[in-house]
């Protein structure tokens, strides 16, 4: 079961998908696109990012500050612990533009 996202309703797009910020998500123009999310290494001991590792997550939600949201994006559950200990909750990534999707189109990754 899934919930209804901003970018799909009901339809059900996996565990490697984000939603964006308010101000990222820029009226849905993001919906479907897709970004390579590579955790940071930011030089503190204890970084709980894992060395190297990077997710490609597809936008299909939007992360809104009016209910808490604080990231620019933000990743489901599956797609952070490719990058980093889910204990985090949150950490600094870069973010790379990968590819876009058009709704006929199937791509596997």
């Amino acid at each position: 079961m899934h919930a209804a996202s901003a970018c799909y309703g009901n339809r059900d797009m996996g565990n490697m998908v984000a939603a964006a910020s308010d101000s990222f998500r820029n009226n849905g123009a993001v919906c479907g696109r897709c970004y390579r999310c590579t955790g940071a290494a930011y030089g503190r001991s204890g970084n709980p990012c894992k060395g190297g590792s990077s997710v490609v997550v597809k936008i299909m939600d939007e992360c809104a500050s009016s209910d808490g949201c604080q990231s620019t994006i933000d990743l489901f559950k599956q797609a952070f612990a490719k990058i980093a200990n889910l204990d985090a909750c949150e950490v600094k990534v870069d973010l790379n533009s990968e590819c876009v999707l058009y709704p006929r189109l199937r791509i596997l990754f």
